[in-house]
């Protein structure tokens, strides 16, 4: 049975997180020095095992993604929150369309059925 942990060996060689090219936006956060110094530390850690070179804004990125993912009890509040919302913005359901009538040339109207007058061409 897992314990949950993982083995020191097959994650001492590799970063934990994958990093790819993602569409950012500018946030700015204060971070003790230690979790700054550690972020540094992760960005020469991560060039110096994959020679790819990151940022700092890459490692918190993917770091704070795979937090999101990890945590069980943010992800059933969040799939709660997101349900509660769709269930308070449902649409309600659309009525059909009055039928149309349009007078035709003899005086007489004439039905288009439901929906749109049909165009003539």
């Amino acid at each position: 049975m897992p314990t949950g942990k993982r083995k020191e060996s097959a994650s001492a060689s590799v970063p934990l997180i994958n990093f790819d090219e993602v569409a950012a936006e500018k946030e700015s956060f204060k971070l003790s020095w230690t979790v700054l110094a550690n972020l540094r530390d992760y960005v020469a850690y991560v060039k110096d095992v994959t020679g790819r070179e990151t940022t700092p804004d890459e490692v918190v990125d993917k770091g704070m993604r795979r937090l999101f993912d990890a945590d069980k009890g943010f992800r059933q509040w969040l799939q709660k929150k997101n349900s509660e919302s769709r269930n308070k913005t449902k649409p309600a359901k659309a009525e059909k369309p009055a039928k149309i009538e349009k007078p035709s040339f003899d005086g007489k109207t004439e039905s288009l059925g439901e929906g749109f007058p049909k165009s003539h061409q």
